[in-house]
């Protein structure tokens, strides 16, 4: 192929229109990592003969508009369920960008409440306490009420604006959410709070996350000045994929640890229950692949350390139950005279949450028990006055939040 030309993988969408019966059409995009594409590109064939690029911009808008779809991967013959076309739909956006990954995440506005340094790295203080963002993905998109099942928009739009286009975009339904790691040291301690995506794993459910390559993750981990080798502890809230995918690399077709001196700590009841569904037979396929590439490796070689509510990793920084999202989701609780914070991963996943607080998200294990524990966090910090840093917050990437009407309102750094 030419200079210009861009390789296309083909998808075959179907619908069922109650009018027209099943319906079926064809798209295609870019595999694998999204290209950087210039002006010129878009608007030029392949050797296949693709679509031009005004003609992928109607590919996108009829993906987000899509109610029911189903969609058949032509080569591996892949099924994506509807709630992830969302997912498709962005990384067909993503390749009319005009910059890859991280250009997008330098690019981003910083909203309020944090700084970039040179590099377009994020980072902001709690305190004494000086956190590094390690953005894996800026701008990962999910259907909003897919999502949030129990969200009341009605009763949102009056407190919207605080909310708005960081996180929100409601013309197109969808939750805009980051997937990051965040760099603390603690008493000479450096520790890593969860580790995202990673690169190379098979998740086939999410194809913008499938055998990733080149993504620059551990580029800004180095530019944060935390090499992957000074690494004391990486803390995962909870095993789901986008907490765990760094763990591990591929070296010569095997998963190692990313980090050579790491303790890696996983909540004993959090592993405990991820064995049992899978003995079971229960365990959703995503995340036992997950498992099996970025969690028992590590345990093999013997680099896993099982723990418990209340081990402290620092002075004055200890580990908290936070149950509901998973059995034994845990959190990172610092009580310093200097700073106040809970790291409390996936408790939340966006502001909305903090308005409605008894919604609670599709994949939530028990979403009752996650409500619960989301409104004794949000009562305790109004109360307190403690920073709340949940893992896919975007802008400022961490709230406060106060009491009003029986309810909270969110409150971002400026």
């Amino acid at each position: 192929m030419g200079q210009n030309s861009i390789s296309w993988t083909r998808f075959n969408l179907t619908r069922f229109d109650p009018k027209r019966g099943m319906s079926r059409w064809t798209t295609r995009f870019p595999p694998g990592k999204p290209q950087r594409m210039r002006e010129d590109d878009r608007e030029n064939r392949d050797e296949d003969g693709t679509v031009h690029g005004r003609m992928l911009r109607a590919a996108i808008e009829r993906l987000y508009a899509l109610d029911d779809i189903s969609i058949q991967h032509v080569g591996r013959c892949g099924v994506a369920c509807a709630r992830w076309r969302f997912a498709l739909a962005d990384r067909l956006e993503r390749s009319l960008s005009e910059s890859a990954l991280p250009s997008r995440v330098i690019q981003s506005e910083p909203g309020n409440g944090w700084r970039r340094d040179g590099g377009g790295l994020l980072r902001f203080a709690i305190g004494d306490i000086e956190v590094a963002v390690i953005v894996d993905d800026d701008d990962f998109r999910l259907p909003l009420r897919a999502f949030l099942p129990r969200l009341d928009l009605a009763a949102i739009e009056p407190r919207y604006d605080p909310i708005a286009a960081e996180f929100v975009d409601l013309d197109r339904d969808c939750l805009r959410c980051a997937i990051q790691s965040f760099a603390l040291k603690l008493d000479r301690r450096t520790i890593l709070v969860d580790a995202c995506i990673g690169e190379r794993k098979d998740r086939p459910e999410i194809p913008v996350w499938s055998h990733r390559s080149r993504t620059g993750w551990l580029d800004r981990l180095r530019a944060a000045g935390v090499a992957p080798e000074s690494v004391d502890l990486v803390f995962c809230t909870h095993l789901h994929i986008d907490h765990v995918g760094w763990n591990t690399m591929d070296v010569d077709g095997a998963w190692r640890p990313t980090f050579p001196n790491v303790r890696y700590l996983v909540g004993r009841r959090e592993l405990a229950d991820w064995e049992a569904r899978i003995a079971a037979g229960v365990a959703a396929p995503m995340h036992v692949r997950g498992l099996r590439d970025s969690v028992f490796p590590l345990v093999e070689v013997g680099r896993v350390d099982l723990v418990d509510e209340g081990l402290e990793l620092a002075a004055g920084a200890a580990l908290t139950l936070l149950p509901g999202h998973t059995v034994g989701h845990i959190g990172l609780r610092i009580d310093r005279p200097e700073a106040r914070a809970l790291f409390c991963g996936d408790a939340m996943h966006s502001p909305l949450q903090i308005v409605q607080p008894a919604v609670s998200t599709s994949s939530c294990s028990d979403p009752q028990l996650a409500a619960q524990t989301r409104i004794a966090v949000l009562e305790e910090a109004a109360a307190s006055g403690r920073v709340v840093v949940p893992a896919h917050f975007r802008g400022p990437r961490r709230v406060t939040v106060a009491g009003r009407g029986g309810g909270f309102l969110p409150s971002f750094p400026v």
